[in-house]
């Protein structure tokens, strides 16, 4: 089956009730955006270099961009949707040119938005459930390297922090201010980041910072 068709079987599974509780009761999905994913995409664009980047939710319908850095957009249809893959196979989805891609090279932001790579991870939570994905996106063939993929992994852990502190406000676990306290931590994680060092450099500094920084996160 060709990435424009949605099979009845991944419709259904993308429509999970309980999944979509989440994505609406944590306001991921037809919600306002919000600076601190902003900010984590926007820096994942500038890191690796390309001119989109989104932090997508996907739905039984459609997708939707909780963030997009580089596009005008903030939802598309799943027949336009690199991203339903990353969810239903709660896998990282690295795709060179999606032009010759044997699933890909029909879907419709090939044809519509001239996406041609690729780079998505799954955003999942503790419980299991699959979300989303957060993605850079090219609008030319893009070879991606180790470092590209170590660097968005480590991204996708701190976008995954936040979600998960903010589905223990909403269960009264923890407070407003404690998610507000990470989001200033966000914040000035990615003020330090110097986009102008190599991206070695780069992905040493934000898997260190991830694992002092947000570790107190990492256990909440």
């Amino acid at each position: 089956m060709s990435s424009f068709n949605v099979s009845p079987e991944m419709r259904k599974m993308l429509s999970e009730k309980d999944r979509m509780m989440v994505l609406h009761d944590l306001a991921l999905i037809d919600a306002d955006e919000e600076p601190v994913f902003d900010r984590l995409t926007r820096l994942a664009s500038k890191i690796v270099g390309t001119p989109m980047s989104m932090l997508s939710m996907v739905g039984g319908d459609y997708q939707f961009f909780k963030s997009a850095y580089g596009v005008d957009y903030r939802s598309t249809p799943l027949s336009h949707a690199f991203c339903k893959h990353v969810v239903v196979d709660d896998a990282p989805l690295v795709v060179d040119d999606a032009r010759v891609h044997p699933e890909l090279y029909d879907n419709g932001s090939v044809t519509d938005h001239n996406v041609a790579g690729y780079l998505g991870f799954p955003v999942k939570m503790a419980n299991g459930k699959t979300l989303g994905s957060f993605c850079v996106v090219d609008n030319k063939p893009h070879h991606w390297t180790e470092l590209d993929f170590e660097i968005m992994r480590e991204l996708t852990e701190i976008v995954k922090y936040e979600i998960e502190v903010r589905a223990l406000v909403h269960a009264g676990s923890m407070t407003q201010a404690e998610l507000d306290a990470l989001h200033g931590e966000i914040f000035t994680f990615a003020d330090r980041i110097s986009t102008d060092q190599p991206k070695k450099a780069i992905a040493a500094q934000i898997r260190e910072e991830r694992l002092t920084v947000f570790g107190e996160w990492q256990s909440a």
